[in-house]
């Protein structure tokens, strides 16, 4: 019968035991840095989403913009006659929900301010756009329009 020595057995347990710890310990600095990654991934995303619905809003009002030449057409035309009343003189600050929509109190604002550029064969109206959250800007565009003389624009 093979006499087995108590204090290798309990040396080799010891060796197992440490062993283990250390494949925990490593396993939890994997799982750390795992979530911390996808962490990042995910505020990523929820940044490139913001940025996307601001660039395309944006893009909506220079469009139109472009066609109408004002800024109470334009803004009638996307968002309602409700939103005509955010406009002053020659800028309008409009509320916009989470979806970059009216709404009567947003969480962005999309601000437009206009100047015009007199020429003899028509006029030139330029609008600075600008989408932002709590005076974080997220895009700023500028846009215009050419009125030839003569014409009206909407």
């Amino acid at each position: 019968m093979l006499k087995v020595n108590r204090r290798f057995a309990i040396r080799h347990l010891n060796s197992f035991f440490q062993e283990i710890i250390i494949v925990i310990l490593f396993f939890s600095l994997s799982c750390a840095i795992i979530v911390q990654v996808f962490a990042k991934a995910y505020i990523t995303n929820l940044e490139t989403e913001e940025h996307n619905g601001a660039v395309l809003a944006a893009s909506s009002f220079c469009e139109v913009f472009s066609v109408r030449g004002s800024l109470s057409g334009t803004v009638e035309l996307l968002y309602g006659g409700d939103a005509v009343k955010f406009i002053y003189e020659d800028s309008v600050k409009i509320p916009l929900d989470e979806n970059f929509c009216f709404s009567q109190s947003g969480s962005y604002y999309l601000t437009a301010t206009t100047r015009a550029a007199y020429r003899e064969s028509g006029n030139v109206v330029y609008a600075d756009l600008v989408i932002f959250k709590e005076n974080e800007s997220l895009f700023e565009v500028t846009t215009s329009a050419y009125q030839a003389k003569g014409a009206a624009l909407e």
